[in-house]
């Protein structure tokens, strides 16, 4: 009997151990970095699969955006869909890489950083990009508040 309690404590505390490594490990769903990265993968796989509204549902309403063929600073929500949603059915590439992703968090900002290569069907690569993501904590959720994107030459 003594012998049973005893394994039973050691099963009890192995699993909580267990359990509360599980939740510390980086693997946790609530991790803004993972939850930043994750958003930033999905906008990117709907992007290169024709569809802008990956990133257009990101941006929060006072959002500010560069690239390469801007003029100047785009400035809120609206300015941003102006520019952007023309390309809605037009950019594709099978695959993509992500290299040299950063992720710092601050609070309720996060800045994430990469180098983005676009490849074609032969595994070419197309374009290669530099990204600077902002994204603000806006209520229970992550959004881009500034997007700079520029070409590596």
């Amino acid at each position: 009997m003594k012998k049973t309690r005893h394994l039973t404590l050691i099963s009890t505390v192995a699993t909580l151990i267990f359990l509360w490594l599980l939740m510390f490990q980086g693997n946790n769903p609530g991790n803004p970095s993972e939850i930043i990265l994750k958003k930033e993968k999905d906008a990117l796989d709907k992007w290169l699969n024709r569809s802008v509204w990956g990133y257009l549902d990101l941006f929060t309403k006072d959002a500010t955006y560069f690239d390469n063929a801007t003029k100047m600073k785009l400035k809120g929500f609206e300015a941003i869909k102006n520019y952007i949603a023309p390309w809605d059915g037009k950019i594709y590439a099978p695959n993509y890489m992500m290299t040299n992703v950063d992720v710092k968090v601050v609070d309720n900002l996060g800045i994430l950083t990469y180098n983005l290569y676009n490849f074609n069907e032969k595994g070419d690569t197309t374009v290669r990009w530099n990204s600077t993501e902002i994204y603000q904590k806006v209520g229970d959720d992550w959004k881009i508040t500034h997007s700079h994107w520029s070409l590596i030459k």
